[in-house]
């Protein structure tokens, strides 16, 4: 339960715009603070802070601080297996597309200090992910430090970093930013090159390394179909890479354009926002039940302005609503819940 007399003056009266209150009436104020006095504080911060760059410079202070590490961890690696000429040159190529990827997440972060205007963040870097990242790069330096690295090691320190969320959440900045820099826009090619690069080394190494073997194995059997509806081109890119290694992942800028795709064909998960031109999500939904009652048990509902008949809506319905910008772990629980729902009716 939250004290809402934590609060100044201006930030109820932020918080209460944010969430689609007026302040200025009196029934609608007194209804804003039954409402917040049941949040939690994180969920206070995200509402107060939502649009204004934080929650985005620091996930582009941890990737900055990441590729730095990634870029030595490559240049020491190509010279401890100097004798492996084949691999050293592969680590050599790594350490380049490193050093690219520093200076733009260093041109990202600068942009950031100087930035004033409001942008939408969807997405924000949770501790698990965080964490989970951290301990691959700390692991093989540990083991670099010792004088102990193998290539076994190596490998798989390449395997467990380059296809985890890394490289979903440097496209998210790079996509998010890509209209304010020609530098930018030029970034995607050359990280799917980085990636291709790294995807042949795997396919054709003979080494006997269970990271790859498992590597091998991550296309699915059965392909789910995911639907992801999205007016924010930089969003819509980062939920569908994110959510691609379940299935086939197909997006939409509206309402409109999502329910001519979801009238004709089954999506076990459809991921929606709120708030879009033409057709908004609430009204997708309401016309998509329509045609198939049970859609619900299918839906996940995304807002940075969680209105409270937005809330109401959601609850009633039980569709999970994830407010912007919300944990990778977040968007991940919501979905695996609703996949393996579907699998055991």
């Amino acid at each position: 339960m939250f004290n809402i007399d934590r609060l100044n003056e201006d930030e109820i009266i932020e918080i209460a715009q944010n969430m689609g209150y007026d302040p200025k009436n009196p029934n609608e104020l007194g209804k804003f603070k039954t409402i917040i006095s049941k949040m939690d504080l994180w969920d206070i911060s995200r509402i107060l802070f939502f649009g204004r760059g934080i929650f985005m410079r620091d996930i582009i202070e941890w990737l900055l601080k990441n590729e730095k590490a990634a870029l030595e961890i490559y240049e020491t690696a190509a010279v401890i297996f100097r004798e492996d000429g084949q691999f050293s040159e592969f680590l050599k190529s790594l350490a380049e597309d490193e050093a690219l990827h520093v200076r733009i997440m260093g041109t990202a972060f600068d942009f950031f200090q100087k930035k004033t205007a409001i942008i939408e963040e969807a997405i924000l870097l949770d501790l698990d992910t965080r964490n989970r990242i951290d301990r691959h790069i700390e692991h093989i330096q540990k083991i670099i430090e010792t004088g102990n690295l193998s290539k076994k090691a190596m490998t798989e320190y390449i395997i467990d970093s380059e296809y985890s969320e890394w490289n979903n959440l440097f496209l998210y900045v790079v996509n998010t930013l890509k209209n304010e820099s020609l530098e930018f826009s030029t970034v995607v090619p050359k990280l799917q090159h980085h990636l291709r690069r790294i995807d042949r080394y795997i396919e054709t190494t003979g080494e006997k390394i269970e990271s790859i073997d498992s590597f091998r194995a991550l296309k699915p059997v059965w392909e789910e179909q995911i639907l992801i509806v999205d007016d924010t081109p930089a969003i819509a890119e980062l939920l569908s890479s994110l959510l691609g290694r379940l299935g086939n992942v197909e997006t939409a800028p509206d309402g409109a354009a999502a329910l001519s795709k979801a009238i004709h064909k089954y999506y076990a998960v459809i991921i929606s926002d709120i708030s879009m031109p033409i057709m908004d999500g609430i009204d997708f939904f309401k016309n998509l039940e329509s045609y198939h009652k049970n859609v619900a048990e299918r839906f996940i509902f995304m807002t940075g302005n969680p209105k409270p008949d937005v809330v109401n809506f959601c609850r009633i319905k039980k569709i999970p609503l994830l407010r912007k910008p919300f944990g990778l772990n977040e968007l991940n629980y919501c979905v695996y819940k609703i996949l393996d729902n579907n699998s055991s009716r």
